[in-house]
């Protein structure tokens, strides 16, 4: 007997001190309530054991009773904390709240006061003995309130067992096998206290601190570790959550800021200590502006917008569902696609611009063909009328020389007509003619100024219109000096006749990167607006004489230079046409547009 207790004592003192190292353990390693409780149950387990291990060894009989004293603090205890673990475990973390912590430790709280003055009521124990022989055992008498202690215990912890009881009967299977252990863990400590009351074994050693060190090993280490329901929140936090570039929050019910990241915490900018416990639309302004658009936890796009500097999140909200199917929290997961959506914002501008040069090309080439179709008829035209109008101005030279100076003014007049209609016609044909055929240039080294005093020189000024020639020597520049001189002559011809009241025409020159501006700019009647794109096309004229063909012509000539040709027109104010050159001629390139740089490197 005496060895028999004495192996006991030490393996309860050794148990004590290995649960003692596992409770640390979880203290230190593991986060959240259920950790907190779970240590608190493990260092219960090693006072009772530890505390009983002494009694059994020491010999001093006050010293056994203020041991066995010491143990009923976790006696006393064991049942309320039991029962808020199991309610952290089961889902129902709501209910471990303070107030309901402090109801639950009133009744152990009275006990261990009855407990610790017993010698004055013997309420607890009416009589406390010791066996014979060494190693001696206290044999206690129980009292009337010592019934309230076990009944108080057996309450709480048939309070938890239907509680893991009810997670059997209704969850799904891993938390089925979370509340088999807690049961099992629960029902354990029971059962052997009820063996003990009623000494239903024949030798005195009390087994259910050993016992109860067992269940909690079980319930606080054994279920979690096997399960991975405790493991799981520093995995994820360490090696997960802190090493994630996206922001990662969990929101309870009321979209308090439960935790968070490191990447998230840098997004609202705020320390971690003002942020956790705060509502998370209060700390954070950008997310109530998101919560104020998305009432419905819809996944959408969270703009960030700092200084001036936008970025993008793609926002998805996850709800935590406890075992009755319960929202009881959510996890915000902020990725950053700002890279992605600027890529598309270049894809969807360089699918414009192509859509643009499609277009573009499309209306050339629709221009093109009717170009051509008109060119074809200038020509074929050109050439049936050519034949015939050579035919008439020989006739009318025969007369001329035949009649020589005839004294009949009016035959002379007929003669003057005739000849002024050939040379009208002959205009119109070679205009026909110049529109059809291909442009081919011959350039030479010419400037501003020669090519406007050259085209001058072809042309008879009113006396009612000013003239000023301020155009430079300067660039020098390659171009068809007479392609250009027609050019020339024909806008300074049209802004006469725009002014037969009289008015100004001033001509500029400038060169800038590479190319020389030629403004002809008069005082004239002006262009309405709706016949400005028109006057470009052939065949179009506002003129009483005349096919249209001389604008048309001069921006064949000026674009086969590589050069633009525009017009700038109030109503009624005045007309500015600018020839714009490059200084040396190049074949004309096509269009290019800039490819975003992402498509570039994915091809």
């Amino acid at each position: 007997m005496v060895s028999l207790v004495s192996q006991y004592a030490v393996f309860l003192i050794s148990s004590a001190s290995v649960s003692l190292i596992n409770g640390l353990y979880i203290l230190r390693h593991r986060l959240g309530l259920r950790a907190k409780v779970g240590s608190i149950l493990i260092f219960s387990g090693v006072l009772w054991s530890f505390g009983y291990g002494l009694e059994l060894i020491l010999v001093d009989f006050q010293t056994k009773i203020l041991l066995n004293k010491i143990q009923y603090i976790s006696i006393v205890t064991l049942g309320p904390t039991m029962l808020i673990y199991t309610m952290i475990s089961t889902g129902r973390e709501n209910w471990a709240n303070l107030r309901n912590a402090v109801l639950l430790f009133v009744v152990p709280a009275a006990s261990l006061l009855l407990i610790f003055t017993n010698e004055r009521h013997g309420l607890i124990w009416p009589q406390i003995t010791l066996t014979g022989s060494y190693p001696s055992i206290l044999l206690e008498n129980f009292g009337k309130a010592y019934g309230l202690i076990s009944g108080y215990n057996y309450l709480t912890l048939l309070a938890g067992c239907l509680l893991s009881a009810q997670i059997l009967i209704r969850a799904r299977h891993l938390y089925s096998r979370q509340g088999t252990v807690l049961l099992v863990g629960m029902i354990i400590p029971w059962v052997w206290s009820n063996v003990t009351m009623f000494k239903l074994y024949s030798f005195d050693i009390d087994i259910t601190p050993i016992m109860f060190n067992f269940m909690c090993i079980v319930v606080t280490i054994i279920n979690p570790t096997r399960l991975h329901l405790s493991d799981i929140v520093p995995l994820a936090r360490e090696v997960i959550l802190e090493r994630m570039s996206d922001g990662v929050i969990v929101l309870d019910e009321m979209d308090r800021v439960i935790d968070l990241n490191p990447s998230a915490q840098r997004l609202i900018g705020l320390p971690r200590d003002g942020i956790i416990g705060g509502v998370l639309g209060e700390v954070w302004d950008t997310w109530h502006k998101y919560r104020s658009s998305n009432d419905e936890w819809e996944r959408d796009e969270l703009v960030l917008v700092e200084g001036e500097d936008v970025r993008i999140f793609d926002t998805n909200v996850s709800p935590i569902v406890d075992w009755r199917g319960r929202v009881h929290s959510r996890v915000v997961v902020l990725h950053d696609i700002t890279p992605y959506k600027e890529t598309e914002e270049e894809l969807r501008s360089y699918s414009e611009q192509l859509e643009l040069l499609v277009e573009e090309k499309t209306r050339r080439l629709r221009e093109a063909e009717r170009l051509a179709a008109i060119g074809e008829l200038a020509a074929m035209v050109g050439h049936d009328l050519r034949n015939p109008l050579t035919s008439i101005s020989g006739a009318t030279y025969y007369l001329r020389r035949r009649m020589g100076d005839s004294p009949d003014e009016k035959i002379n007049q007929m003669l003057e007509i005739i000849e002024d209609g050939i040379g009208y016609s002959d205009k119109i044909i070679r205009d026909l003619l110049d529109y059809s055929r291909e442009i081919r240039l011959e350039t030479c080294v010419t400037s501003p100024k020669f090519l406007v005093r050259d085209a001058l020189s072809l042309v008879q000024v009113p006396e009612n219109i000013v003239l000023t020639d301020q155009t430079e020597e300067q660039p020098q520049m390659w171009v068809d000096a007479q392609k250009m001189r027609r050019v020339f002559v024909n806008i300074v011809t049209n802004a006469l006749d725009a002014m037969p009241e009289g008015g100004s025409l001033t001509i500029k020159s400038r060169s800038d990167a590479g190319k020389v501006e030629i403004s002809f700019e008069d005082t004239g009647r002006g262009i309405p607006d709706e016949l400005r794109e028109k006057i470009w096309k052939p065949l179009f004229t506002t003129k009483a004489r005349g096919m249209g063909f001389g604008l048309a012509i001069c921006r064949r000539i000026v674009e086969a230079h590589g050069g633009t040709i525009t017009l700038r027109s109030s109503e009624g104010e005045g007309s500015t046409f600018t020839v714009a050159l490059p200084t040396r001629y190049t074949e004309e390139k096509n269009p290019t547009i800039d490819a975003p740089e992402a498509l570039i490197e994915g091809t």
